[in-house]
């Protein structure tokens, strides 16, 4: 890796790092959104999966609200979502140290998608 990115890299891993140890999102994208009254995990499985299709049917800002809807709900698999939308611009501005901030989230709840995405993250810079 080039050390101008292994630089970028390392920046962006101290900044998350802040960040989540003082429970801030990274950026005005990551902003919590509080879930309505009494949803529950199935309402973020719901809201997960009708941002799948959305995503699929290319319809990246419906999908990112409800992405981020489920992540701050506590759906490991819409954080790695909500990674990949920033990470890729899609239906949100691109934030690298927010993708990488909702992808720790998900790796420190196992995920392994988002496991992969830092070491992706890590290695391309």
């Amino acid at each position: 890796m080039a050390t101008a990115a292994k630089l970028r890299v390392d920046q962006l891993n101290r900044e998350a790092q802040t960040l989540a140890a003082a429970n801030i999102p990274p950026s005005p994208t990551i902003q919590a959104l509080p879930p309505p009254p009494g949803q529950s995990s199935a309402d973020a499985e719901a809201l997960f999966e009708e941002g799948n299709q959305l995503q699929a049917r290319r319809n990246y800002d419906a999908a990112w609200r409800l992405f981020l809807q489920a992540a701050n709900m506590g759906h490991v698999k819409a954080m790695t979502q909500a990674g990949v939308a920033l990470q890729h611009g899609q239906g949100v501005q691109q934030d690298y140290a927010g993708a990488l901030a909702w992808y720790q989230k998900a790796a420190d709840q196992g995920d392994a998608v988002a496991i992969g995405e830092i070491g992706f993250l890590h290695h391309n810079g």
